[in-house]
């Protein structure tokens, strides 16, 4: 009787203990034997994977059991356009997205012939924000300007970090100069996690959920600078630079809500329909 105590007790509020209880009363008497027991396991476990799926339809992902990354940026599915579904400045504190390089992007978007030079000062550009640049150069309003310059310049930071050596994040990342320290720390802090395998220690894991989540987080950047919508030859660009199959690419446009997703075409629409819980957690093992 003392374990299942322990065990209802674990939820913590009381109000989680009174729903616990009275789902096992009206299944069982819990003066009754081993089977009690099991049963009440089952409805813990039951319990505990109905309040994850609620937490992760909220975009609540925190866990004291076991390191738990983010899918999806912070959303909001009521929202009637989509460019107010996600709220990419939110993803890391507002000193860190102003240190964003804005003004390299637009630099770069008038004047294509400096790319060379900026990457001999240590630079990389994938071929997806350089085939943006057009479209940058073309915004007339200096505020959309700058903030969707923010976003080519998040994107290539994401993409940098996600093409480095898989088994030295830290280190690698640590001699990179072209990303601002802040976003450093965010880019590991938000996409490695603390694993023990084989008795080592690893604090900058890039495990497969991290991998999944920092390519959600790219297609909805990729999506904000490029108006919502990806045309063929986009797409084709994303995949080779991120080195993947276009195939492969598009089920992480369809993880982010694109109902409209081929190889010829990917476009985010209001309101967010996100996949089911369980088709996220199967791409999450691969």
């Amino acid at each position: 009787m003392t374990k299942r105590k322990m065990l209802a007790d674990q939820f913590g509020s009381r109000k989680r203990q009174r729903i616990i209880n009275s789902n096992i009363s009206n299944m069982v008497n819990l003066q009754g034997d081993d089977t009690s027991l099991s049963v009440l396991d089952h409805a813990i476990e039951g319990h505990q994977q109905e309040e994850a799926k609620v937490k992760e339809e909220q975009g609540d992902t925190s866990s004291a059991e076991a390191p738990v990354v983010a899918r999806l940026p912070p959303h909001d599915k009521t929202a009637t356009t989509p460019s107010t579904i996600y709220d990419l400045a939110k993803m890391v504190d507002k000193e860190t997205w102003a240190a964003l390089d804005a003004k390299l992007f637009i630099s770069l978007a008038k004047k294509p012939s400096e790319v060379d030079k900026h990457k001999e000062a240590g630079h990389r550009f994938s071929g997806v924000v350089l085939a943006g640049l057009p479209t940058l150069k073309s915004l007339k309003d200096k505020a959309d300007k700058k903030r969707v310059a923010r976003y080519w310049a998040c994107l290539q930071h994401m993409m940098n970090f996600h093409l480095m050596s898989r088994n030295k994040k830290a280190e690698t990342l640590a001699q990179n100069t072209s990303i601002p320290e802040g976003f450093k720390e965010w880019l590991l802090a938000a996409f490695t996690v603390r694993e023990v395998k084989k008795g080592a220690v690893k604090d900058d894991s890039y495990s497969t959920p991290c991998q999944a989540s920092l390519l959600c987080h790219m297609c909805v950047v990729l999506l904000a600078a490029s108006g919502y919508h990806l045309g063929k030859k986009q797409l084709d660009v994303f995949a080779r630079d991120l080195k993947m199959t276009t195939t492969n690419l598009l089920s992480y446009f369809r993880e982010v809500g694109c109902t409209k997703a081929s190889t010829e075409r990917v476009e985010l629409t209001a309101p967010l329909q996100l996949p089911s819980l369980e088709k996220r957690k199967a791409r999450g093992k691969r």
